[in-house]
């Protein structure tokens, strides 16, 4: 464990994402649409797990995409 480190729950909110906005905005409504965003979106995901690792904290990330080009990530500090 990283000292320091606080073991909780953080929340980031991304209204445009450069990944999501390349969505057009009639296919945005559809819930396939969103789908293929969320796949798009754990990769940034990934990244930002990647990057607590690499820190030292062990972390959960998880991506809920709520309405394009819009996401949130959950991140879960474990100590």
């Amino acid at each position: 464990p990283v000292p320091g480190a606080t073991q909780g729950v953080y929340m980031l909110q991304d209204n445009k994402h450069r990944l999501l906005a390349r969505c057009s905005a009639s296919a945005a409504k559809s819930a396939s649409a969103k789908q293929m965003g969320a796949l798009h979106a754990k990769y940034p995901a990934g990244l930002i797990r990647g990057a607590l690792h690499g820190l030292g904290v062990t972390a959960s990330v998880g991506v809920e995409v709520t309405e394009l080009p819009a996401c949130q990530f959950t991140i879960k500090i474990q100590v």
